[in-house]
């Protein structure tokens, strides 16, 4: 008897449909580089936290704080958030796509409840989000296990924060082409 093996190399997404999007594109084809607009959210999200410090939150109702009480730490976090996010950038293997719509998701969210993030909300809010993001784009996505994990959560809390997120949301997370373009415009033109 003869046997005779063949491997073939799998093709990827790209190769099979250049215009595809889905999980081929969310986790196995993704570079780890960071892109221009990888470097934008960052910067988007340090200029959030900044105007929204602590001084500038006079005058802000219990209920507008009230919205993250979950989300939020007596203490603020040691990491800056810019490097929290790379680590989940290439922890979570976010596409540039899945950052943008959390950001669009972000900015929802602000838009239904007048929060204000703050440094004490912002990496646990930016974990979550991600999470929910990767979760609705992406055909393959990881345990929740594995995304607390990366985040420095335990899995009750990425699941407890989960479900504040979608809540807050009112489960709408479908972000439009239109809109999606208009948030990356958006980035591009703010930093």
């Amino acid at each position: 008897f003869f046997f005779f093996f063949f491997f073939f190399k799998q093709k990827t997404a790209y190769e099979i449909m250049p215009s595809l999007v889905g999980s081929e594109m969310c986790i196995r084809d993704r570079s780890l580089k960071e892109s221009p607009i990888f470097l934008q959210c960052t910067c988007y999200l340090s200029r959030l936290v900044s105007a929204n410090a602590p001084h500038h939150l006079n005058g802000i109702s219990t209920l507008q704080l009230d919205a993250l009480q979950s989300f939020r730490r007596n203490t603020s976090p040691t990491a800056p958030i810019g490097e929290y996010l790379r680590q989940l950038y290439r922890e979570y293997r976010l596409t540039d796509e899945v950052l943008v719509a959390a950001l669009v998701y972000v900015r929802r969210l602000q838009e239904r409840t007048r929060v204000r993030v703050t440094r004490y909300e912002i990496h646990r809010l930016i974990a979550t989000v991600l999470m929910v993001s990767v979760k609705y784009n992406c055909d393959n996505y990881y345990s929740n296990k594995y995304y607390a994990l990366s985040a420095g959560l335990s899995l009750i809390e990425i699941n407890t924060l989960e479900r504040e997120m979608l809540e807050l949301l009112n489960y709408e997370l479908e972000v439009t082409v239109e809109k999606y373009e208009e948030f990356a415009n958006y980035l591009k033109d703010n930093t």
